[in-house]
């Protein structure tokens, strides 16, 4: 079994207790590790769990920097984890099971059940909830997602390698935070997968037990393990914890043992501490910055949004003023388009009103 993450700077504390904690219980599994920043910091966690690092723009990308200058941190780190398992897939021909896990995950025991579900199924998906009852998150996965792709499992298979290029398409296509129009990063795109692929849901709580799915699954501790409704917890995920959420949710929402639950949190915060997690929190991404050193403002990278400017180009390599210099003719165009759609909307609307003359 092969499991990767994808992971900036600023998560590396946390991609070191996410291969640690899976190396005390999958001892044998490989982990392969994306980096998503021009090039490896100089400082690394100190830690063997990670068995090989690979940089997001070796993964067999064309005009990488001109695709990942559009996404934000989180859209960025998201928009390649099809990319990466399917460099996965050719690098490793003789593994069969690959698995995609959030940095922010900590591994509380093995995962003897994913193992035997990719011995049969080529794709495994947990869905955020398995329970009716919390509105506040099913509206949330309205917006954000049925399934959280902080976990993925697929088997090599032909189904597999065909959701892959879909997914690493539509991913190419849109994998913004842009909920208006119905995307969330990599995530919502997935909602489709059951309906195009064979996928199995797997619906055990002890799988991705997270801040979303505390109000339906009871913790209690046994012999020194911990049970979710009585399954043992494979792994938590601790989704937006720099943020205190999980602790707001644990407050919010564990109706049962809230001591445990915190001792879980405090577990995690003392292991992201002995990584040098204050440090790592606050690297900036390499990629929010031209290779001249200059900030890159938020309306230039929207401007790359649009496939069709600057399309074949290595913008890290130019300048802010090169840049401004390009966009300047883009700008007036928009602004002219602008204008003429203003213009033909007020002729509409004459026409409408029967002053045709």
């Amino acid at each position: 079994m092969i499991v990767c993450t994808s992971v900036c700077a600023n998560y590396l504390a946390k991609s070191a207790v996410l291969a640690e904690t899976l190396k005390r219980h999958h001892p044998r599994a490989r982990t392969v590790f994306c980096l998503v920043e021009k090039a490896r910091p100089e400082r690394m966690p100190e830690t063997a769990a990670v068995d090989e690092w690979v940089l997001a723009r070796d993964l067999g990308w064309k005009h990488f920097g001109r695709y990942i200058i559009s996404h934000s941190r989180v859209e960025g780190a998201t928009a390649i984890k099809a990319r990466l398992l399917q460099y996965l897939l050719a690098h490793f021909p003789r593994e069969n099971q690959f698995v995609y896990l959030d940095p922010d995950v900590m591994v509380t025991s093995d995962l003897r059940e994913l193992g035997r579900l990719l011995e049969r199924h080529p794709l495994v998906l947990t869905p955020h909830l398995l329970e009716p009852g919390n509105l506040e998150m099913e509206e949330s996965c309205l917006n954000h997602g049925v399934f959280n792709l902080g976990f993925l499992g697929l088997r090599r298979s032909a189904e597999a390698a065909r959701f892959l290029e879909w997914w690493s398409e539509r991913l190419r296509h849109a994998c913004y935070d842009d909920r208006a129009n119905g995307l969330f990063t990599d995530q919502k795109w997935v909602d489709l997968a059951p309906a195009f692929f064979e996928v199995h849901l797997l619906r055990d709580p002890g799988y991705n037990v997270a801040t979303w799915a505390l109000q339906e699954r009871k913790l209690t501790r046994r012999g020194g393990r911990l049970f979710a409704n009585r399954r043992p917890v494979r792994f938590v995920h601790f989704s937006g914890f720099d943020q205190g959420v999980y602790f707001w949710a644990v407050d919010r929402w564990v109706a049962g043992n809230k001591l445990l639950a915190r001792e879980l949190g405090a577990t995690y915060a003392r292991l992201l501490e002995a990584h040098g997690e204050a440090a790592y929190r606050q690297m900036p991404r390499s990629y929010d910055f031209l290779d001249s050193g200059e900030k890159i403002p938020a309306f230039l990278r929207r401007a790359f949004v649009d496939p069709r400017w600057l399309p074949a180009e290595e913008p890290y390599d130019l300048t802010m003023k090169q840049l401004r210099r390009r966009l300047l003719p883009e700008q007036r165009w928009w602004r002219r388009l602008g204008r003429l759609a203003k213009k033909a909307g007020r002729r509409t609307r004459d026409i409408l009103n029967g002053r045709n003359g």
